[in-house]
């Protein structure tokens, strides 16, 4: 508990001084694209370690061998161990890059970038978080223009996809394979749908066990005690689902006061609206509160009248 506190105080402090300079945009911006700078070199470092498997990439604290799914397909995760932690820092990057970055085409090469390490890490919940901000974009006012590029753009990926048919039956066949396993991924069948599902379930049975738990749960930090039941090791430590985590561990005031946090940073920034739901969207599934870009996010979304004035200035200049 004293390791989050010092944390969450650390990077609110961070956010306030970033947010109250004038060049906070320029700032934010640069950050966002170091982050993302950083997260193709470890996933570039990754697909190495998956390719060659050099000794030196997976001995020591440090090991660059990234998860494979269904044992063929390799899960880069950016920045973190995890692919979905990982892959929702990606995103966060890639969204203030495209919000705040120079309108040109280095920033549509960018996203495009960020997009597909998103992608890469194979990661359902950080791909929801990418589509809520692609869709809170879309639908809040803005027209989305259907130009001559997107149309080529659009064509060009379906014939990439298609080419291997019509060219290589072992091509096709090949496809199918890959096809079946990442289409696998997205089922409410597939391993670790049901795993999560489990966890969530338990979590909840824990919470409304007594009174006690209600009111106080059971202990922060305490949930693996109780995943042991029915996952066995260090496989899980937690209810996989920060409102169902925090119920469980802390009762019902701090399942609520996270949702209050939510819904106050929500209200009072109109501009990182879609940064707050996509997170707020990821927590249900997983939980990030760990990470102090959840943080960052939810500061932004509280200091509505610094990010007013520093991130929506058209002269602000960003490099």
């Amino acid at each position: 508990v004293a390791l989050l506190v010092v944390q969450v105080y650390l990077v609110l402090a961070v956010g306030f001084s970033l947010l109250s300079v004038p060049e906070s945009r320029s700032i934010l911006y640069r950050g966002a694209k170091w982050g993302l700078i950083s997260v193709l070199l470890f996933n570039g470092l990754q697909l190495f370690s998956w390719l060659v498997d050099p000794v030196w990439l997976s001995n020591g604290f440090l090991d660059l061998r990234p998860g494979l799914y269904f044992g063929v397909i390799p899960r880069l995760t950016g920045l973190s161990s995890d692919p979905n932690l990982g892959g929702f820092g990606t995103v966060v990057f890639t969204w203030i890059m495209w919000t705040y970055g120079p309108e040109d085409r280095s920033q549509v090469r960018w996203v495009a970038l960020g997009t597909l390490a998103v992608l890469l890490t194979l990661s359902r919940s950080a791909a929801l978080a990418g589509l809520v901000c692609v869709g809170w974009h879309v639908f809040s006012g803005r027209s989305f223009l259907i130009t001559r590029l997107r149309v080529l753009l659009l064509l060009a990926a379906v014939s990439a996809l298609l080419l291997p048919y019509a060219l290589s039956p072992s091509g096709s066949d090949f496809l199918d394979g890959i096809a079946g396993m990442l289409g696998t991924r997205l089922t409410l069948e597939e391993g670790s749908t049901s795993q999560h599902t489990q966890l969530i379930l338990l979590g909840l049975e824990v919470a409304t066990e007594n009174l006690k738990h209600l009111a106080i749960g059971i202990g922060y930090g305490n949930a693996f005690l109780e995943t042991q039941s029915i996952f066995p090791g260090n496989q899980y430590g937690n209810f996989h689902s920060l409102l169902v985590t925090m119920f469980a561990e802390s009762g019902l005031l701090a399942a609520a006061l996270m949702v209050v946090l939510f819904i106050g940073a929500y209200r009072r920034n109109p501009q990182t609206r879609a940064l707050v739901v996509a997170t707020f969207i990821f927590n249900i599934f997983q939980q990030s509160h760990t990470e102090p870009i959840t943080w960052l996010i939810l500061g932004m979304g509280w200091t509505s009248w610094q990010t007013d004035r520093s991130l929506s200035e058209p002269g602000d200049n960003t490099v």
